[in-house]
């Protein structure tokens, strides 16, 4: 009786697969695979196959010399990533290659690397046998089930394994080419190889450029400009000056407004609307030009300021922000009553 050959990226989800599956399987002796009466069960433990060493294709290339550069195979070979995956992809070459299996479904995980796993291990098989695609996105026993009633054609995932491919084979060209020549020209200053990679070396810049803007940054004080604002004495509260929208107001507390300033506040028929926002970090004199030019006449006086960092507050640069929020209050307030 024809076996279908259902292969997994890892042992667990083998066994997941297993449950969902109506065979009763039984573990094999040597723990590779579970046979079932129409299906059997592997796994590929992750990548099991990957793209061999430079000194595979000319024993020439395990000497770093710069005159060898660039290395650049016409074709990619596939080795055993390492000793301990030996035994595992014989057991799965193994049954890819019996005559009870008559096909085999690509159960990877769903994805590129997923794709590229089971296309290295087809490839080294060296068969024809017809590939079936199992498509997960859930691993509850009924996604599995209708996962399995719906195998996609093989042939369906030609682009995303060349996608898979290309990523693998760019990662191999950059890493093994950039690495020898960063490390022959550098050999002077450094003891070892200079790892550079497709990704590694980006990312490591991006936080090594980052590390060194946070080094050099340099603390300046700013001060955020609070106030206090009440329509009448049930109606109080406190406000910040926002930059981003000078007619914003970020609502601090609701607090009783303090006696010296009641009387400004008492055109303010209702209390203005409060919207989150940035706090603004004003910074002294620069500011203090730009927004005298726009601000019209004072109609509130500096409850207090917030210092941020120790530093004396410059009272006229607040006093003057206060002012703008405060007219702007105001006219709010008379659009609502007209």
């Amino acid at each position: 009786m024809s076996k279908t050959l259902v292969i997994a990226e890892k042992p667990s989800v083998g066994r997941d697969l297993a449950t969902a599956l109506p065979d009763d399987f039984k573990q094999s002796g040597d723990k590779t695979h579970l046979d079932g009466d129409r299906y059997v069960i592997t796994w590929a433990v992750g990548h099991l196959v990957g793209l061999a060493a430079p000194d595979e294709y000319d024993p020439k290339l395990k000497r770093w010399r710069f005159a060898d550069l660039p290395i650049v195979p016409e074709h990619f070979k596939l080795v055993p990533v390492d000793e301990r995956s030996k035994k595992q992809l014989q057991a799965v070459h193994r049954l890819m290659r019996s005559d009870e299996v008559d096909l085999i479904v690509n159960a990877c995980d769903a994805g590129r690397e997923g794709e590229l796993i089971f296309a290295y291990l087809y490839e080294t098989a060296g068969i024809a046998k017809p590939v079936k695609r199992l498509w997960l996105n859930s691993m509850t026993r009924k996604a599995i089930q209708e996962a399995f009633e719906h195998l996609r054609e093989g042939s369906e995932m030609e682009r995303l394994e060349a996608a898979a491919r290309s990523r693998s084979e760019a990662d191999w060209v950059v890493g093994m080419n950039a690495t020898r020549a960063a490390s022959i020209r550098l050999r002077a200053a450094f003891d070892g190889a200079v790892s550079l990679g497709r990704v590694q070396t980006p990312t490591l810049a991006l936080v090594a450029r980052r590390e060194e803007e946070i080094r050099a940054f340099v603390p300046e004080p700013y001060w955020l400009v609070e106030a206090e604002f009440e329509a009448d004495p049930q109606r109080a509260y406190r406000g910040r000056y926002l930059a981003h929208d000078p007619v914003c107001f970020a609502a601090m507390n609701r607090s009783i407004v303090r006696p010296n300033v009641t009387h400004l506040a008492k055109d303010i028929r209702q209390p203005t609307m409060v919207v989150a926002g940035r706090f603004d970090q004003v910074r002294p004199p620069a500011a203090s030009e730009q927004f005298a030019r726009t601000i019209p006449d004072a109609r509130f006086e500096l409850i207090d300021a917030v210092h941020m960092m120790p530093a004396q507050a410059p009272d006229a640069l607040l006093a003057l922000l206060l002012d703008f929020l405060g007219a702007q209050a105001a006219s709010t307030t008379r659009q609502r009553a007209g």
